[in-house]
Protein backbone atom coordinates (compact mmCIF):
# COMPACT_ATOMS: atom_id res chain seq x y z
CA UNK A 1 0.00 0.00 0.00
CA UNK A 2 2.80 2.30 0.89
CA UNK A 3 4.82 1.33 -2.18
CA UNK A 4 1.83 1.98 -4.47
CA UNK A 5 1.15 5.41 -2.95
CA UNK A 6 4.82 6.35 -3.32
CA UNK A 7 4.82 5.32 -6.98
CA UNK A 8 1.72 7.45 -7.62
CA UNK A 9 3.36 10.51 -6.08
CA UNK A 10 6.49 10.01 -8.16
CA UNK A 11 4.39 9.62 -11.34
CA UNK A 12 2.50 12.88 -10.61
CA UNK A 13 5.74 14.75 -10.08
CA UNK A 14 7.14 13.36 -13.35
CA UNK A 15 3.98 14.38 -15.21
CA UNK A 16 4.13 17.95 -13.81
CA UNK A 17 7.77 18.21 -14.84
CA UNK A 18 6.93 17.07 -18.35
CA UNK A 19 4.10 19.57 -18.68
CA UNK A 20 6.27 22.47 -17.42
CA UNK A 21 9.06 21.43 -19.78
CA UNK A 22 6.63 21.36 -22.73
CA UNK A 23 5.14 24.78 -21.86
CA UNK A 24 8.59 26.28 -21.37
CA UNK A 25 9.73 25.02 -24.75
CA UNK A 26 6.54 26.27 -26.39
CA UNK A 27 6.92 29.75 -24.87
CA UNK A 28 10.59 29.90 -25.76
CA UNK A 29 10.01 28.85 -29.35
CA UNK A 30 6.76 30.81 -29.56
CA UNK A 31 8.80 33.97 -29.31
CA UNK A 32 10.07 33.12 -32.81
CA UNK A 33 6.60 32.19 -34.06
CA UNK A 34 6.79 28.31 -34.04
CA UNK A 35 8.00 25.35 -32.04
CA UNK A 36 9.12 22.01 -33.49
CA UNK A 37 8.37 18.68 -31.79
CA UNK A 38 10.52 15.65 -32.15
CA UNK A 39 8.13 14.12 -34.66
CA UNK A 40 8.30 17.22 -36.88
CA UNK A 41 4.82 18.45 -36.00
CA UNK A 42 4.71 22.24 -35.66
CA UNK A 43 2.58 24.10 -33.17
CA UNK A 44 2.32 27.63 -31.82
CA UNK A 45 0.93 29.37 -28.74
CA UNK A 46 -2.39 31.11 -29.26
CA UNK A 47 -2.20 34.88 -29.75
CA UNK A 48 -3.15 36.84 -26.60
CA UNK A 49 -3.34 40.57 -26.15
CA UNK A 50 -0.33 41.94 -24.32
CA UNK A 51 -1.09 44.72 -21.87
CA UNK A 52 0.87 47.81 -22.92
CA UNK A 53 2.42 49.81 -20.10
CA UNK A 54 0.31 52.82 -19.07
CA UNK A 55 1.80 56.06 -20.44
CA UNK A 56 3.61 58.16 -17.86
CA UNK A 57 2.41 61.71 -17.36
CA UNK A 58 4.73 64.30 -18.88
CA UNK A 59 7.18 65.72 -16.33
CA UNK A 60 6.27 69.11 -14.88
CA UNK A 61 8.42 72.07 -15.90
CA UNK A 62 10.91 72.89 -13.17
CA UNK A 63 10.33 76.38 -11.74
CA UNK A 64 13.63 78.00 -10.76
CA UNK A 65 13.42 80.82 -8.21
CA UNK A 66 15.86 82.96 -6.23
CA UNK A 67 13.74 83.26 -3.10
CA UNK A 68 16.82 82.36 -1.00
CA UNK A 69 19.26 84.52 -2.99
CA UNK A 70 20.42 81.57 -5.13
CA UNK A 71 18.90 79.58 -7.95
CA UNK A 72 16.79 76.69 -6.64
CA UNK A 73 13.85 74.61 -7.76
CA UNK A 74 10.64 75.95 -6.24
CA UNK A 75 9.96 72.46 -4.83
CA UNK A 76 13.15 72.72 -2.73
CA UNK A 77 12.40 76.13 -1.19
CA UNK A 78 10.99 75.88 2.37
CA UNK A 79 8.93 79.08 2.05
CA UNK A 80 5.40 80.11 1.15
CA UNK A 81 6.11 81.39 -2.38
CA UNK A 82 3.95 82.28 -5.37
CA UNK A 83 6.12 82.37 -8.51
CA UNK A 84 4.81 83.82 -11.79
CA UNK A 85 6.85 83.93 -14.99
CA UNK A 86 6.76 86.84 -17.41
CA UNK A 87 4.79 85.06 -20.11
CA UNK A 88 2.07 84.11 -17.67
CA UNK A 89 1.92 87.70 -16.41
CA UNK A 90 1.50 89.04 -19.93
CA UNK A 91 -1.14 86.46 -20.82
CA UNK A 92 -3.06 87.41 -17.69
CA UNK A 93 -2.92 91.14 -18.47
CA UNK A 94 -0.85 91.89 -15.33
CA UNK A 95 0.93 95.15 -16.10
CA UNK A 96 1.75 96.61 -12.68
CA UNK A 97 1.75 95.95 -8.94
CA UNK A 98 -1.92 96.85 -8.69
CA UNK A 99 -2.84 94.11 -11.17
CA UNK A 100 -0.58 91.64 -9.35
CA UNK A 101 -2.41 92.28 -6.09
CA UNK A 102 -5.54 90.79 -7.65
CA UNK A 103 -3.63 87.66 -8.65
CA UNK A 104 -1.25 86.83 -5.75
CA UNK A 105 -2.76 85.71 -2.42
CA UNK A 106 -2.12 87.90 0.67
CA UNK A 107 -0.59 90.75 -1.41
CA UNK A 108 -2.55 93.98 -1.91
CA UNK A 109 -1.89 97.38 -3.46
CA UNK A 110 -4.36 100.23 -3.01
CA UNK A 111 -4.02 103.41 -5.07
CA UNK A 112 -4.78 106.15 -2.53
CA UNK A 113 -4.47 109.00 -5.02
CA UNK A 114 -1.26 110.34 -3.42
CA UNK A 115 1.02 107.31 -3.19
CA UNK A 116 0.19 103.61 -3.50
CA UNK A 117 -0.38 101.71 -0.25
CA UNK A 118 1.16 98.21 -0.29
CA UNK A 119 0.18 95.46 2.14
CA UNK A 120 1.21 91.85 2.76
CA UNK A 121 -1.03 89.82 5.07
CA UNK A 122 -2.63 93.09 6.17
CA UNK A 123 0.64 94.82 7.17
CA UNK A 124 1.50 98.14 5.46
CA UNK A 125 2.71 101.71 6.06
CA UNK A 126 -0.25 103.72 4.75
CA UNK A 127 0.17 107.09 3.02
CA UNK A 128 2.70 108.70 5.38
CA UNK A 129 5.46 109.96 3.10
CA UNK A 130 7.94 109.89 5.97
CA UNK A 131 7.77 106.09 6.14
CA UNK A 132 9.41 103.45 4.01
CA UNK A 133 7.32 100.56 2.74
CA UNK A 134 6.57 97.82 5.27
CA UNK A 135 6.62 95.20 2.51
CA UNK A 136 10.09 94.60 1.10
CA UNK A 137 10.16 95.09 -2.69
CA UNK A 138 13.35 94.06 -4.49
CA UNK A 139 14.12 94.42 -8.20
CA UNK A 140 17.18 92.43 -9.34
CA UNK A 141 18.50 92.56 -5.77
CA UNK A 142 17.92 96.31 -5.20
CA UNK A 143 15.67 97.33 -2.31
CA UNK A 144 12.86 99.71 -3.40
CA UNK A 145 11.68 101.31 -0.18
CA UNK A 146 9.75 104.28 -1.64
CA UNK A 147 6.54 103.77 -3.63
CA UNK A 148 7.72 105.91 -6.57
CA UNK A 149 10.76 103.63 -7.00
CA UNK A 150 8.53 100.72 -8.02
CA UNK A 151 7.16 102.31 -11.20
CA UNK A 152 9.50 100.58 -13.68
CA UNK A 153 9.75 97.28 -11.83
CA UNK A 154 7.10 95.62 -14.02
CA UNK A 155 8.61 96.49 -17.40
CA UNK A 156 9.70 93.36 -19.34
CA UNK A 157 9.59 91.00 -16.36
CA UNK A 158 11.10 87.50 -16.42
CA UNK A 159 9.71 86.36 -13.07
CA UNK A 160 7.93 87.65 -9.95
CA UNK A 161 8.17 85.87 -6.61
CA UNK A 162 5.75 86.72 -3.79
CA UNK A 163 7.37 85.58 -0.51
CA UNK A 164 5.00 85.45 2.45
CA UNK A 165 6.27 85.58 6.02
CA UNK A 166 9.38 87.23 7.54
CA UNK A 167 12.40 87.37 5.20
CA UNK A 168 14.81 89.35 7.36
CA UNK A 169 17.81 86.98 7.17
CA UNK A 170 18.53 87.24 3.44
CA UNK A 171 16.50 90.30 2.38
CA UNK A 172 16.83 92.46 5.48
CA UNK A 173 15.00 95.77 5.54
CA UNK A 174 11.23 95.99 5.97
CA UNK A 175 10.32 92.36 5.35
CA UNK A 176 8.46 91.46 8.54
CA UNK A 177 5.32 90.58 6.53
CA UNK A 178 7.05 89.31 3.41
CA UNK A 179 8.84 90.42 0.28
CA UNK A 180 8.31 90.82 -3.44
CA UNK A 181 11.26 89.64 -5.55
CA UNK A 182 11.10 90.93 -9.15
CA UNK A 183 13.54 89.66 -11.78
CA UNK A 184 13.83 91.54 -15.09
CA UNK A 185 14.25 89.68 -18.38
CA UNK A 186 17.79 89.47 -19.77
CA UNK A 187 19.24 89.05 -23.26
CA UNK A 188 19.24 85.49 -24.58
CA UNK A 189 21.35 83.60 -27.10
CA UNK A 190 18.72 84.07 -29.82
CA UNK A 191 17.23 87.14 -31.44
CA UNK A 192 13.85 88.05 -29.90
CA UNK A 193 11.28 90.76 -30.45
CA UNK A 194 7.81 91.53 -29.14
CA UNK A 195 5.30 94.30 -29.70
CA UNK A 196 1.91 94.53 -28.01
CA UNK A 197 -0.86 97.09 -28.44
CA UNK A 198 -3.69 97.34 -25.91
CA UNK A 199 -6.81 99.46 -26.16
CA UNK A 200 -9.52 99.74 -23.50
CA UNK A 201 -12.53 101.15 -25.32
CA UNK A 202 -14.48 101.83 -22.12
CA UNK A 203 -11.81 103.93 -20.37
CA UNK A 204 -9.87 105.22 -23.39
CA UNK A 205 -6.79 103.46 -22.06
CA UNK A 206 -4.04 102.89 -24.65
CA UNK A 207 -0.75 101.10 -24.12
CA UNK A 208 2.19 100.12 -26.32
CA UNK A 209 4.88 97.78 -25.02
CA UNK A 210 7.82 96.42 -26.98
CA UNK A 211 11.04 94.50 -26.56
CA UNK A 212 14.07 93.82 -28.76
CA UNK A 213 16.81 91.40 -27.69
CA UNK A 214 19.87 90.25 -29.60
CA UNK A 215 23.20 88.51 -28.92
CA UNK A 216 26.37 90.41 -29.87
CA UNK A 217 28.84 87.64 -30.57
CA UNK A 218 29.45 84.75 -28.20
CA UNK A 219 29.86 86.71 -24.97
CA UNK A 220 27.69 89.85 -25.24
CA UNK A 221 23.97 90.52 -25.42
CA UNK A 222 21.68 93.55 -25.44
CA UNK A 223 17.99 93.93 -24.62
CA UNK A 224 15.86 97.04 -25.05
CA UNK A 225 12.36 97.36 -23.57
CA UNK A 226 9.93 100.27 -23.67
CA UNK A 227 6.41 101.13 -22.62
CA UNK A 228 4.08 104.03 -23.39
CA UNK A 229 0.64 104.40 -21.84
CA UNK A 230 -2.10 107.00 -22.04
CA UNK A 231 -5.32 107.08 -20.06
CA UNK A 232 -8.18 109.54 -20.04
CA UNK A 233 -9.51 108.70 -16.55
CA UNK A 234 -12.79 107.41 -15.16
CA UNK A 235 -13.93 110.37 -12.99
CA UNK A 236 -15.59 113.51 -14.36
CA UNK A 237 -14.47 116.80 -12.81
CA UNK A 238 -17.58 118.98 -13.21
CA UNK A 239 -15.72 122.14 -12.21
CA UNK A 240 -12.81 121.78 -14.65
CA UNK A 241 -14.78 119.91 -17.35
CA UNK A 242 -12.27 117.09 -17.78
CA UNK A 243 -11.76 113.40 -17.09
CA UNK A 244 -9.52 112.46 -14.15
CA UNK A 245 -7.02 111.07 -13.43
CA UNK A 246 -5.52 111.41 -16.90
CA UNK A 247 -2.21 109.65 -17.38
CA UNK A 248 0.77 109.89 -19.71
CA UNK A 249 3.45 107.32 -18.83
CA UNK A 250 6.75 106.56 -20.61
CA UNK A 251 9.41 104.02 -19.61
CA UNK A 252 12.65 102.74 -21.14
CA UNK A 253 15.14 100.06 -20.07
CA UNK A 254 18.46 98.96 -21.59
CA UNK A 255 20.15 95.75 -20.38
CA UNK A 256 23.70 94.76 -21.33
CA UNK A 257 25.06 91.27 -20.57
CA UNK A 258 28.61 89.95 -20.65
CA UNK A 259 29.72 86.33 -20.12
CA UNK A 260 33.47 86.10 -19.52
CA UNK A 261 34.75 82.63 -20.29
CA UNK A 262 31.99 80.85 -18.38
CA UNK A 263 33.27 81.92 -14.94
CA UNK A 264 31.77 85.45 -14.80
CA UNK A 265 28.15 86.43 -15.55
CA UNK A 266 27.60 90.20 -15.51
CA UNK A 267 24.55 92.34 -16.25
CA UNK A 268 24.19 96.14 -16.40
CA UNK A 269 20.69 97.62 -16.36
CA UNK A 270 19.88 101.27 -17.20
CA UNK A 271 16.32 102.57 -16.91
CA UNK A 272 14.38 105.83 -16.97
CA UNK A 273 10.71 106.76 -16.76
CA UNK A 274 8.49 109.81 -16.67
CA UNK A 275 4.87 110.00 -15.56
CA UNK A 276 2.49 112.94 -15.92
CA UNK A 277 -0.90 112.75 -14.23
CA UNK A 278 -3.86 115.12 -14.45
CA UNK A 279 -6.15 115.03 -11.44
CA UNK A 280 -6.49 112.45 -8.69
CA UNK A 281 -8.66 109.49 -7.88
CA UNK A 282 -10.47 111.24 -5.02
CA UNK A 283 -14.23 111.60 -4.71
CA UNK A 284 -16.25 112.93 -1.76
CA UNK A 285 -19.04 110.48 -0.89
CA UNK A 286 -20.56 112.15 2.23
CA UNK A 287 -21.62 115.78 2.72
CA UNK A 288 -19.33 117.90 4.89
CA UNK A 289 -19.40 121.41 6.31
CA UNK A 290 -18.35 122.93 2.98
CA UNK A 291 -19.99 120.64 0.42
CA UNK A 292 -23.32 120.80 2.27
CA UNK A 293 -23.32 124.55 1.86
CA UNK A 294 -22.23 124.61 -1.79
CA UNK A 295 -24.69 121.87 -2.80
CA UNK A 296 -22.01 119.76 -4.53
CA UNK A 297 -22.62 116.25 -5.76
CA UNK A 298 -21.44 113.80 -3.08
CA UNK A 299 -22.89 110.60 -4.55
CA UNK A 300 -20.68 107.68 -5.53
CA UNK A 301 -21.30 108.34 -9.21
CA UNK A 302 -17.79 109.05 -10.58
CA UNK A 303 -18.40 112.81 -10.49
CA UNK A 304 -16.16 115.17 -8.51
CA UNK A 305 -15.60 118.89 -8.07
CA UNK A 306 -12.27 120.62 -7.36
CA UNK A 307 -11.21 124.18 -8.05
CA UNK A 308 -7.44 123.50 -8.19
CA UNK A 309 -6.01 122.04 -11.40
CA UNK A 310 -4.46 118.99 -9.76
CA UNK A 311 -1.45 117.48 -11.50
CA UNK A 312 1.64 115.40 -10.78
CA UNK A 313 4.92 114.61 -12.56
CA UNK A 314 7.48 111.97 -11.58
CA UNK A 315 10.89 111.40 -13.15
CA UNK A 316 12.77 108.29 -12.03
CA UNK A 317 16.03 106.66 -13.09
CA UNK A 318 18.19 103.76 -11.99
CA UNK A 319 21.43 101.88 -12.68
CA UNK A 320 21.93 98.28 -11.50
CA UNK A 321 25.04 96.12 -11.84
CA UNK A 322 24.95 92.40 -11.05
CA UNK A 323 28.10 90.25 -11.08
CA UNK A 324 28.10 86.50 -10.51
CA UNK A 325 31.44 84.67 -10.44
CA UNK A 326 32.55 81.10 -9.85
CA UNK A 327 34.82 81.50 -6.83
CA UNK A 328 35.94 77.91 -6.29
CA UNK A 329 34.22 76.82 -3.07
CA UNK A 330 31.04 78.71 -3.95
CA UNK A 331 29.44 81.47 -6.00
CA UNK A 332 30.36 85.12 -5.41
CA UNK A 333 27.58 87.67 -6.07
CA UNK A 334 27.96 91.44 -6.17
CA UNK A 335 24.90 93.69 -6.54
CA UNK A 336 25.37 97.46 -6.84
CA UNK A 337 22.60 99.96 -7.55
CA UNK A 338 21.97 103.68 -7.74
CA UNK A 339 18.45 104.98 -8.25
CA UNK A 340 16.18 107.83 -7.37
CA UNK A 341 13.34 110.09 -8.46
CA UNK A 342 12.04 113.64 -8.44
CA UNK A 343 8.33 114.40 -8.14
CA UNK A 344 6.16 117.48 -8.18
CA UNK A 345 2.44 117.57 -7.50
CA UNK A 346 -0.47 119.91 -6.84
CA UNK A 347 -3.20 118.57 -4.56
CA UNK A 348 -6.57 120.13 -3.71
CA UNK A 349 -6.61 119.15 -0.03
CA UNK A 350 -10.24 120.20 0.60
CA UNK A 351 -11.42 118.30 -2.53
CA UNK A 352 -14.19 120.84 -3.15
CA UNK A 353 -15.03 123.81 -5.34
CA UNK A 354 -14.00 126.22 -2.55
CA UNK A 355 -10.52 127.71 -2.45
CA UNK A 356 -9.62 126.48 1.05
CA UNK A 357 -6.32 124.61 0.86
CA UNK A 358 -4.17 123.65 -2.13
CA UNK A 359 -0.82 121.95 -1.54
CA UNK A 360 2.15 122.06 -3.88
CA UNK A 361 4.79 119.42 -3.07
CA UNK A 362 8.23 118.57 -4.42
CA UNK A 363 10.16 115.44 -3.42
CA UNK A 364 13.70 114.35 -4.26
CA UNK A 365 15.14 110.93 -3.35
CA UNK A 366 18.56 109.35 -3.96
CA UNK A 367 19.73 105.86 -2.96
CA UNK A 368 22.93 103.84 -3.29
CA UNK A 369 23.18 100.22 -2.18
CA UNK A 370 25.68 97.38 -2.42
CA UNK A 371 25.60 93.74 -1.40
CA UNK A 372 28.40 91.15 -1.43
CA UNK A 373 27.24 87.57 -1.00
CA UNK A 374 28.89 84.14 -1.07
CA UNK A 375 26.44 81.32 -1.80
CA UNK A 376 26.49 77.58 -2.55
CA UNK A 377 29.08 76.94 0.15
CA UNK A 378 29.23 73.43 1.64
CA UNK A 379 30.23 72.15 5.03
CA UNK A 380 29.85 68.42 4.80
CA UNK A 381 26.23 67.82 3.81
CA UNK A 382 25.20 71.30 5.01
CA UNK A 383 24.88 74.33 2.72
CA UNK A 384 25.36 77.92 3.82
CA UNK A 385 25.32 81.52 2.55
CA UNK A 386 27.14 84.53 4.01
CA UNK A 387 27.12 88.18 2.98
CA UNK A 388 27.27 91.89 3.83
CA UNK A 389 25.02 94.79 2.82
CA UNK A 390 25.17 98.61 2.78
CA UNK A 391 22.54 101.18 1.81
CA UNK A 392 22.58 104.95 2.00
CA UNK A 393 19.71 107.26 1.04
CA UNK A 394 18.69 110.89 1.22
CA UNK A 395 15.16 112.30 1.03
CA UNK A 396 14.21 115.98 0.67
CA UNK A 397 10.57 117.02 0.72
CA UNK A 398 9.13 120.52 0.35
CA UNK A 399 5.47 121.55 0.54
CA UNK A 400 3.76 124.92 0.16
CA UNK A 401 0.06 125.66 0.56
CA UNK A 402 -2.08 128.83 0.69
CA UNK A 403 -4.89 128.24 3.18
CA UNK A 404 -8.03 129.97 4.39
CA UNK A 405 -9.35 129.43 7.93
CA UNK A 406 -13.15 129.60 7.84
CA UNK A 407 -15.21 130.81 10.78
CA UNK A 408 -17.42 127.72 10.77
CA UNK A 409 -14.47 125.41 11.24
CA UNK A 410 -13.23 127.43 14.21
CA UNK A 411 -16.59 127.73 15.95
CA UNK A 412 -17.91 124.31 14.89
CA UNK A 413 -21.00 126.05 13.57
CA UNK A 414 -23.55 124.40 11.25
CA UNK A 415 -24.36 127.79 9.72
CA UNK A 416 -23.42 128.06 6.06
CA UNK A 417 -22.67 131.75 6.46
CA UNK A 418 -20.05 130.86 9.06
CA UNK A 419 -18.70 127.92 7.08
CA UNK A 420 -18.18 129.98 3.95
CA UNK A 421 -16.79 133.15 5.55
CA UNK A 422 -12.99 133.45 5.76
CA UNK A 423 -11.59 134.49 9.14
CA UNK A 424 -7.86 134.28 8.37
CA UNK A 425 -5.58 133.61 5.40
CA UNK A 426 -1.98 132.40 5.45
CA UNK A 427 0.70 130.59 3.49
CA UNK A 428 1.94 127.32 4.97
CA UNK A 429 5.43 126.00 4.24
CA UNK A 430 6.88 122.66 5.30
CA UNK A 431 10.43 121.45 4.79
CA UNK A 432 11.38 117.85 5.60
CA UNK A 433 14.57 115.86 5.14
CA UNK A 434 16.05 112.58 6.27
CA UNK A 435 19.47 111.00 5.80
CA UNK A 436 19.73 107.23 6.33
CA UNK A 437 22.65 104.79 6.52
CA UNK A 438 22.33 101.03 7.08
CA UNK A 439 24.94 98.26 7.42
CA UNK A 440 24.28 94.58 7.94
CA UNK A 441 25.91 91.15 7.83
CA UNK A 442 24.04 87.88 7.48
CA UNK A 443 24.48 84.11 7.36
CA UNK A 444 22.15 81.19 6.67
CA UNK A 445 22.85 77.49 7.22
CA UNK A 446 20.76 74.63 5.85
CA UNK A 447 21.26 71.17 7.40
CA UNK A 448 19.66 68.03 5.86
CA UNK A 449 18.34 65.18 8.00
CA UNK A 450 17.90 62.27 5.61
CA UNK A 451 16.08 62.72 2.32
CA UNK A 452 12.89 64.34 3.60
CA UNK A 453 13.83 66.75 6.40
CA UNK A 454 15.93 69.90 6.46
CA UNK A 455 16.54 72.59 9.08
CA UNK A 456 17.37 76.18 8.07
CA UNK A 457 19.01 78.56 10.55
CA UNK A 458 19.60 82.25 9.82
CA UNK A 459 20.99 85.31 11.56
CA UNK A 460 21.33 88.96 10.49
CA UNK A 461 23.00 91.83 12.32
CA UNK A 462 21.74 95.33 11.42
CA UNK A 463 23.08 98.79 12.28
CA UNK A 464 20.90 101.62 10.92
CA UNK A 465 21.23 105.33 11.55
CA UNK A 466 18.77 108.05 10.58
CA UNK A 467 19.04 111.81 10.95
CA UNK A 468 16.15 114.07 10.02
CA UNK A 469 14.39 117.39 10.47
CA UNK A 470 11.02 119.00 9.86
CA UNK A 471 10.36 122.74 9.79
CA UNK A 472 6.92 124.31 9.51
CA UNK A 473 6.42 128.04 8.91
CA UNK A 474 3.33 130.25 8.68
CA UNK A 475 3.53 133.45 6.60
CA UNK A 476 1.17 136.29 5.89
CA UNK A 477 -0.74 135.48 2.72
CA UNK A 478 1.23 136.35 -0.42
CA UNK A 479 4.35 137.43 1.49
CA UNK A 480 7.38 136.05 3.31
CA UNK A 481 6.51 138.00 6.46
CA UNK A 482 5.71 136.14 9.69
CA UNK A 483 1.98 135.74 10.30
CA UNK A 484 0.30 138.15 12.71
CA UNK A 485 -0.90 136.97 16.15
CA UNK A 486 -4.58 136.85 15.09
CA UNK A 487 -3.81 134.52 12.18
CA UNK A 488 -1.57 132.33 14.35
CA UNK A 489 -4.26 132.05 17.03
CA UNK A 490 -6.92 131.13 14.44
CA UNK A 491 -4.76 128.40 12.89
CA UNK A 492 -3.75 127.12 16.33
CA UNK A 493 -7.45 126.35 16.94
CA UNK A 494 -7.14 123.99 13.92
CA UNK A 495 -3.97 122.42 15.41
CA UNK A 496 -1.81 124.17 12.79
CA UNK A 497 1.25 125.74 14.42
CA UNK A 498 4.85 126.53 13.62
CA UNK A 499 7.59 124.14 14.73
CA UNK A 500 11.20 123.24 14.09
CA UNK A 501 12.12 119.64 14.88
CA UNK A 502 15.27 117.61 14.34
CA UNK A 503 16.64 114.38 15.71
CA UNK A 504 18.71 111.31 15.10
CA UNK A 505 18.26 107.65 15.86
CA UNK A 506 20.47 104.58 15.79
CA UNK A 507 19.11 101.03 15.90
CA UNK A 508 21.17 97.88 16.30
CA UNK A 509 19.38 94.57 16.02
CA UNK A 510 20.27 90.92 15.87
CA UNK A 511 17.55 89.20 13.84
CA UNK A 512 17.30 85.39 14.15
Amino acid sequence: MTQGRTALVVARRAARKAVWALLSAACLNGATGAAGADDGTAFALPDEPVASPSPRPPPLDEIVVTAQKREQSLADVPLSVTALDGERLRDGGIENLSDLSEYAPNFKLVDSGLIPNIYMRGVGSGSNQGFELSVGIFADGIHLGRPHQTRLAFLDVQRVEVLRGPQSTLFGKNTVAGALNIVAARPGRDFESRLSLNQDLERADREVEGMLSSPLGEAFGVRLALRAREREGELSNLQLQRKEPGLDDRGLRLTLDWLAGGWLDSSLKLEHSRLEQRGRRFQITHPGALTRCTGEDVQLDRNKVTDATEAAAIDSAGVTLNLKADAGPGTLNLTTGYNGFESRDLFDADSSSLDTLALFGAERFRQFSQELRMADLHWGAAEFTVGAFYQGSQLDFYEFGPTKARAGALADSPSCDANLSVLASADLERDFGIDSRAWSAFAQLSIPFGDRWRSTLGLRWVDERKQGFRRFFIYQSGTRDPADPVTLAALDRLLINEHDLDGRRQVRNLLP
